[in-house]
């Protein structure tokens, strides 16, 4: 999945409010064999000093979920074919451990769950939605209701 893409191709891309190197500036050299970040995209060094990164829009000043690389001897920063969850997207390590590859959908943000005030009784054993409208509750021997806690998605969403 590495791509080295030459001297000539180089661009920098600005889409607001993200910006995304496409590739290494070319009068750049790296030391052969080393691993590292540039913005939130994860580079590798190549034989030639040549070095070829992921190609992630990166927001600005963001920081890489790993911006400790570690480097091993064998230069892997994750354990091949690893698989983890971040945020909604399933990330997987490459095969040969040198960075993480990630689907990049858009994550609905999660509406907050609520619950009925303290304050508020209820009629024993009967059930009703509760104030967000998504989550359903019931009404125990006590007065008190006991609610389902789904996250809700946002009123319009789909």
């Amino acid at each position: 999945m590495w791509k080295i893409v030459s001297c000539s191709n180089f661009r920098f891309v600005s889409v607001l409010p993200f910006s995304s190197r496409v590739t290494a500036l070319c009068e750049e050299k790296c030391e052969p064999g080393t691993t590292f970040m540039e913005d939130c995209n994860k580079c590798r060094c190549g034989p030639d000093g040549q070095k070829a990164c992921t190609r992630k829009m990166c927001p600005p000043n963001e920081l890489s979920d790993d911006s400790q690389v570690r480097l091993d001897t064998n230069g892997q920063v994750c354990s091949p074919n690893e698989i983890k969850m971040k945020d909604c997207n399933r990330c997987r390590c490459a095969n040969n451990g040198i960075g993480w590859f990630c689907t990049r959908r858009a994550c609905p943000q999660r509406a907050k769950r609520s619950e009925p005030a303290p304050e508020k009784k209820c009629t024993p054993g009967t059930t009703f939605r509760s104030d967000d409208g998504c989550n359903t509750c019931f009404c125990t021997e006590t007065g008190h209701a006991a609610c389902t806690l789904k996250a809700c998605l946002p009123p319009g969403f789909f």
